[in-house]
């Protein structure tokens, strides 16, 4: 993992979202006819969430931030109780 991404537990924390005042500054420029490169060079962000920020837009009309979902939960959680009834009743 990363030394930039936190970690509790084992799992890294998401990061905050960028914020509104730095969206509204690359969509000026994006607006203005600025290559999605060169904005993404000038506000020090990857090319790719420009182009996801443009695409946000077009779909919903809005290029403010999501709901954040965070789930803990695992594909093996559902299973856990049986597996815990399985390994009780093993001898040993």
């Amino acid at each position: 993992m990363s030394d930039l991404m936190p970690v509790v537990a084992g799992r890294s924390l998401m990061m905050d979202a960028y914020s509104m005042d730095l969206r509204v500054r690359v969509m000026a420029d994006v607006d203005a006819g600025m290559k999605t490169a060169d904005v993404a060079r000038k506000y020090r962000v990857s090319p790719d969430w420009v182009r996801k920020l443009k695409r946000l837009r077009r779909e919903t009309g809005s290029f403010a931030a999501r709901q954040q979902r965070v789930s803990h939960a695992t594909k093996l959680d559902s299973d856990l109780p049986r597996r815990w009834r399985r390994r009780s009743l093993t001898p040993r």
